[in-house]
């Protein structure tokens, strides 16, 4: 039982005072607990790793910060933008473009979320600058998605197709058969009225 191991772990670690495995233990069962979709749970450990981060003034506070932000997202979107901003700080301070460009993704579902699409706009924008530097395909066509979707809500139909086409293109490269099949039918039921023979097109596809 993955969730008993853990737990044994963090008993260890406690025991031996040993601080940053401690922290990881508790993010690992944060995480176990946020795929069983138990929020409670999942943000309680995340709060667990982040006292022990700051306790040591860990060099992965950020971390730390970053899964406190996740764990909010949908108890308290508020709190998860103030956590997922010092986050940020954190990532920019350290120079750490990978975990900078996770977190501003982040940030930018929250903001499609709550219907702030200008701001969502800019921070998928940032996580794509982010993503296509570093040459990172996976996290990039997420942000070709969150794009896509966003530019869509603004009404802006023409980049709404352009970062369609592109998550189409990059999604079939990477072998993303399955996720594609699904989206083709979001994308065929948002067609449906307004463009029944687009909506036919993805409708086939799917």
């Amino acid at each position: 039982n993955p969730q008993e191991a853990v737990e044994i772990a963090i008993k260890l670690c406690k025991d031996t005072s040993k601080v940053y495995s401690l922290a990881n233990a508790y993010q690992v069962l944060s995480n176990i607990y946020s795929r069983q979709n138990n929020k409670e749970k999942a943000l309680e450990y995340a709060q667990l790793s982040l006292k022990v981060d700051e306790e040591s003034n860990s060099v992965h506070l950020g971390k730390s910060y970053a899964l406190v932000g996740s764990s909010y997202k949908d108890i308290d979107i508020v709190k998860s933008l103030e956590y997922f901003n010092k986050a940020v700080a954190f990532f920019e301070k350290d120079n750490d473009l990978q975990a900078l460009g996770n977190v501003y993704h982040e940030i930018g579902s929250i903001y499609e979320k709550t219907q702030q699409i200008d701001k969502a706009i800019e921070y998928f924008n940032k996580s794509l600058e982010i993503s296509e530097k570093r040459n990172d395909k996976w996290t990039t066509i997420e942000n070709y998605l969150g794009l896509e979707g966003a530019y869509y809500k603004n009404k802006n139909y023409k980049l709404s197709e352009e970062f369609r086409n592109k998550y189409i293109t990059v999604s079939k490269e990477l072998g993303r058969e399955e996720e594609l099949g699904q989206m083709y039918g979001v994308f065929a039921d948002r067609f449906k009225d307004s463009n029944p023979n687009e909506s036919e097109k993805f409708l086939l596809l799917s």
